[in-house]
């Protein structure tokens, strides 16, 4: 079985007894929370070609990779995945349009 790798960060909430002000720790400069590549792949596929849904792909890569994910990350998964080529389209889109045309009315 494939194991997540899994980097926690845990910051502490202290409350002022005196003031009741409370505060907390951030999360170091540079992390982000997310799943990886790997993840986001097989939840794609998962979700796209097995058209499952996110409750049970939640099962599925729980139970295959023992990763916990919720049906709200799927999506976000999900709509990564889809994002991803946008840029790419963009690049081919911008240049279609600047070739010359040579459009006429004939038939």
């Amino acid at each position: 079985m494939a194991r997540p790798r899994v980097v926690q960060h845990r910051s502490h909430r202290l409350t002022c007894p005196g003031s009741g002000a409370s505060s907390y720790g951030t999360a170091p400069v540079g992390t982000e929370v997310s799943y990886g590549p790997q993840a986001q792949s097989a939840t794609a596929v998962l979700a796209g070609e097995g058209r499952i849904s996110k409750r049970h792909l939640a099962r599925v890569m729980r139970s295959l990779f023992g990763l916990p994910i919720g049906p709200p990350a799927a999506c976000d998964l999900e709509r990564r995945t889809a994002d991803a080529p946008a840029p790419l389209h963009a690049e081919a889109l911008e240049h279609v349009h600047a070739l010359p045309a040579n459009v006429d009315d004939t038939g």
